[in-house]
């Protein structure tokens, strides 16, 4: 990225423009991946919620990380963290949030980025509760034929 990317960015974005960019790194893995394409729209700071992907301008340049949490204090800040394993925890000054990410680009399609983290791991758990679900079924369905009605362990058989 050139010099004046940031400024470009940080210009288009503050008159309320939409903008779009091949994302490099992988501290957002798997959410963001290395190259893929980013859409950031404009947020107002009283909007942001926990899970969102923020981009903002960090010493390293700009960044897109998760909203972990609004951190406490008479300024208002935020506590960030990339995707990917070993990713730690950043202030984030509201004053340095440029836009939320909103979509990234994967194999010619386009999906939504953010929201909740919680939200998503709710959607996972309940995904695998209703797979396994569907597995005692099977088996059940598998077994039923071959079940017969027994005593229990410690019963006594002559009474």
């Amino acid at each position: 990225m050139s010099i004046a990317f940031p400024d470009l960015c940080t210009d288009l974005l503050q008159s309320g423009r939409r903008v779009r960019f091949r994302a490099p790194g992988a501290s957002m893995h798997p959410t963001i991946r290395d190259g893929e394409v980013v859409t950031v729209a404009p947020v107002l700071t009283r909007d942001i919620k926990r899970g969102d992907v923020l981009l903002y301008l960090a010493e390293r340049g700009l960044t897109a990380h998760r909203v972990r949490r609004r951190l406490p204090g008479p300024e208002t800040a935020f506590c960030v963290r990339g995707d990917a394993l070993g990713s730690e925890e950043e202030r984030v000054a509201a004053n340095r949030v440029l836009g939320r990410v909103t979509s990234v680009e994967r194999a010619g399609r386009e999906l939504p980025v953010g929201g909740s983290l919680r939200n998503g791991i709710g959607a996972l758990v309940r995904l695998a509760r209703r797979i396994r679900a569907r597995v005692v079924c099977f088996r059940w369905a598998e077994c039923a034929p071959t079940l017969r009605a027994t005593p229990p362990a410690n019963s006594d058989e002559t009474g």
